[in-house]
């Protein structure tokens, strides 16, 4: 079973998305970033509650950032799908981002998260993600 997965998105274009994710025993810590300087601009720790299957989510956003948006919507994925404890950190950064430049960067984060899923999906044998 791979310990680590690695996808991107778009990555030619300054909307690009890339991810690096890494099991941490029977949970996973992943880096997302992207655009034209990636940083850590906000990090989400998410547990997974079996009783319930409820996602707990616990945040930090950086002063002056707003990459909760992707950080949050990422680890309650994976953590919901993956039933286990994530830990995300998001950055994400465009130059005088113009709401077109935003809605691109967020898609192309979707789209990584569904491939990242779906690696990992195939990798823990929990088909149909």
């Amino acid at each position: 079973m791979k310990d680590r997965f690695s996808c991107a998105v778009g990555e030619e274009t300054r909307h690009g998305v890339r991810c690096e994710a890494l099991r941490c025993g029977g949970d996973w810590t992943v880096a997302v970033t992207g655009g034209e300087v990636p940083h850590v601009g906000a990090v989400t720790l998410a547990e997974y509650t079996d009783e319930t299957g409820a996602v707990l989510l616990e945040t930090h956003v950086f002063a002056g950032h707003r990459d909760d948006t992707v950080s949050i919507a990422w680890a309650e994925e994976l953590s919901r799908v993956l039933r286990c404890r994530v830990c995300v950190s998001a950055g994400l950064h465009v130059d005088r981002a113009s709401a077109e430049d935003i809605a691109a960067l967020l898609e192309n984060s979707k789209k990584c998260r569904a491939l990242l899923l779906s690696e990992l999906g195939a990798e823990n044998g929990a088909g149909g993600l």
